[in-house]
């Protein structure tokens, strides 16, 4: 298996197994907003445009592209 590199991270690196990015993740999670002067707390969800929003799209399109490509395999749809 050939392990690409991305700077200094290393894409064989698990999520699980990286915990400073998690705690990093579940705080932009928890931040809350402010609006008008006054916070409010994160109901649900990222907000919309919030920073942590593009790093939570790639690790869902990473595991979809992962599945799509195992279920592509099984029934015989990837040739290559």
């Amino acid at each position: 298996m050939t392990r690409m590199r991305l700077g200094n991270l290393s894409t064989s690196t698990t999520l699980e197994s990286n915990k400073s990015l998690l705690r990093l993740i579940e705080g932009a999670l928890k931040a809350g907003y402010c609006e008008e002067w006054t916070y409010h707390p994160s109901l649900s969800g990222s907000p919309q445009g919030g920073i942590v929003s593009p790093i939570l799209s790639n690790i869902y399109m990473d595991r979809l592209d992962k599945f799509v490509e195992e279920t592509l395999d099984i029934i015989g749809f990837n040739q290559s």
